[in-house]
């Protein structure tokens, strides 16, 4: 859980400080980097950093639209390392503390389990990672929004979740992009008391969030393959095609391996511990309720909130291998189905039917 990524952050700071003689357009589309001969990523960045002679060669990373170097490059120019990734702590740091107050204020009772859900994700770790943070301030600033702003129509919330998938392509690395979904959606379903409603939300909201993330990340293979005369779409699709596979290393990868792989990370007797606690507190609420009498209601209540839980595996399913390989930090996917249901438990199961 506490594992961060040394390689990609390496890679981002290696992008952000490229100052090659490619025209700017080329440079904007490509996104190159400076790599030593031989050496990984994190080696390369030391001996860039310190003008250590040898065999170099240029690296491009035309796949991603790397949206993070608006926001590092300038970061880069006015601060060191160590610098940003204090401001870095900081500041995810003030953003979950006001969404806490916020919470407490407007009398929010899913607070408990917006912060179990959050420790799922380890943001200790998070606040360290340049890779890890981008989908994270995401998440947090459209949770700020919806508290902030009463969001009842579902265009509205049709809409937000279009530009978290285009914002989510933009920023992000392909980490754990579902937070984007799966938090914001679930705070928009706590809203709503029909449960046919909410399943037509969990599908729509769903397939726009898709339509904007998809979309966005083709854009960038369309865009760049109009500016630069040149076919983005052979290493885009390439890469696609390994990720998605559910093949590695010339073996077959079977979803329950996959499944397993992320749920190891989070095989932690303080995680145990505290999942038996919360078990045990939600059944004895369960069995006080006076109103368990109307069981079928509450379990059509709580079937929305089920298919939020399980976006994240199909997740897996569909990005095999990536989930696969990637597991120490894709597993942060399964955060999603923590809120989901805990949120679900509270409002359908164990409080009384309105």
């Amino acid at each position: 859980m506490s594992q961060l990524d040394g390689w990609t952050d390496s890679i981002m700071l290696l992008n952000a400080i490229y100052s090659g003689a490619e025209k700017t357009v080329e440079k904007a589309m490509k996104v190159f980097r400076t790599e030593y001969r031989g050496e990984a990523p994190v080696t390369s960045l030391e001996y860039y950093a310190n003008n250590v002679s040898g065999d170099t060669y240029n690296v491009s990373y035309s796949r991603y639209w790397h949206g993070y170097l608006v926001i590092l490059k300038p970061l880069l120019f006015l601060f060191n390392l160590s610098d940003i990734r204090a401001i870095n702590m900081f500041v995810q740091i003030a953003l979950i503390s006001y969404i806490l107050w916020h919470m407490g204020y407007g009398h929010f009772k899913y607070s408990c389990e917006f912060i179990v859900s959050i420790l799922m994700l380890n943001p200790v770790a998070i606040s360290l990672s340049f890779q890890f943070s981008t989908v994270y301030y995401l998440m947090l600033l459209s949770v700020i929004y919806i508290l902030k702003h009463n969001i009842l129509s579902e265009k509205e919330g049709m809409f937000l979740l279009f530009n978290l998938g285009i914002l989510t392509a933009f920023f992000d690395f392909l980490t754990y992009p579902l937070v984007t979904l799966g938090y914001p959606l679930v705070l928009l379903l706590e809203k709503e008391d029909s449960w046919t409603i909410a399943v037509r939300k969990v599908i729509s909201h769903s397939l726009i969030w898709s339509i904007g993330y998809l979309g966005m990340w083709c854009g960038k293979w369309i865009i760049g393959s109009i500016l630069l005369n040149e076919n983005l779409f052979i290493d885009a699709l390439g890469k696609a095609a390994v990720y998605t596979s559910m093949e590695y290393q010339e073996k077959s990868v079977q979803i329950l391996q996959i499944i397993s792989n992320n749920m190891k990370v989070i095989n932690k007797m303080p995680i145990i511990i505290s999942c038996l606690l919360i078990s045990i507190y939600y059944i004895r609420r369960f069995i006080r309720s006076e109103k368990v009498i109307n069981l079928k209601q509450r379990c059509l209540c709580f079937l929305p909130f089920i298919l939020v839980s399980l976006i994240p595996f199909c997740w897996y399913l569909v990005a095999g291998t990536h989930s696969y390989v990637h597991y120490w930090f894709t597993y942060r996917e399964l955060s999603v189905s923590i809120f989901a249901l805990l949120v679900g438990i509270e409002k359908c199961m164990l409080t009384d039917s309105k």
